[in-house]
């Protein structure tokens, strides 16, 4: 499993964590970030705002959707 990935269970399994931990760690991987963005947006959502930066986006999907 690839280290970020590793990073953000770790960060997603600690309860003090919010959501801006979490962001913060994916925000090392652009590419994991705009996927996260792009599933947030997702019609599968139906936001009635898009989100437009990585907090909003972990806040809408939560943390235990899977993307």
């Amino acid at each position: 499993m690839p280290s970020i990935a590793t990073r953000i269970r770790e960060v997603v399994a600690d309860e003090n964590s919010t959501a801006v931990d979490i962001a913060n760690v994916i925000l090392t991987d652009p590419a994991i970030a705009a996927k996260i963005i792009k599933a947030a947006n997702s019609a599968f959502y139906q936001r009635r705002k898009k989100a437009e930066d990585l907090k909003t986006a972990v806040v809408s999907l939560g943390t235990k959707t899977k993307v």
